[in-house]
């Protein structure tokens, strides 16, 4: 089991579609990228989709 796998939206906690690098949170519309393997979930890097 990945990782990435388990982590969920840390505004709504819904699960998390990961799309080349990055992770995409549908029920938001927001999208954390991934770098060096590792997702920069910080609420102040968020983009909106």
């Amino acid at each position: 089991m990945n990782y990435i796998s388990l982590l969920v939206c840390p505004l709504c906690k819904s699960k998390l579609e990961r799309r080349k690098n990055q992770l995409i949170c549908k029920k938001c519309k927001i999208r954390f990228k991934i770098k060096d393997g590792m997702p920069d979930m910080l609420l102040g890097h968020v983009e909106k989709i």
